[in-house]
């Protein structure tokens, strides 16, 4: 789970983008980023919004 405050929100069309701070100590933040970085990679290379997630696994990304 994260602790954090939503920072801001914008609406396109339908869909939602927020900006988030996250309260991780710097170990948990090392490995988020990963995950994220990996994640945002997959992203830029599907050019499609982010409706679902039907390219990636929780395997590859998991939550916990």
């Amino acid at each position: 789970m994260f602790t954090g405050i939503i920072l801001w929100k914008r609406t396109y069309k339908d869909i939602h983008r927020y900006g988030v701070q996250f309260a991780l100590d710097d170990e948990e933040l090392k490995k988020y980023l990963q995950i994220f970085n990996r994640f945002a990679t997959l992203q830029k290379k599907s050019k499609e919004p982010l409706k679902s997630c039907s390219y990636c696994t929780f395997a590859e990304f998991p939550c916990s």
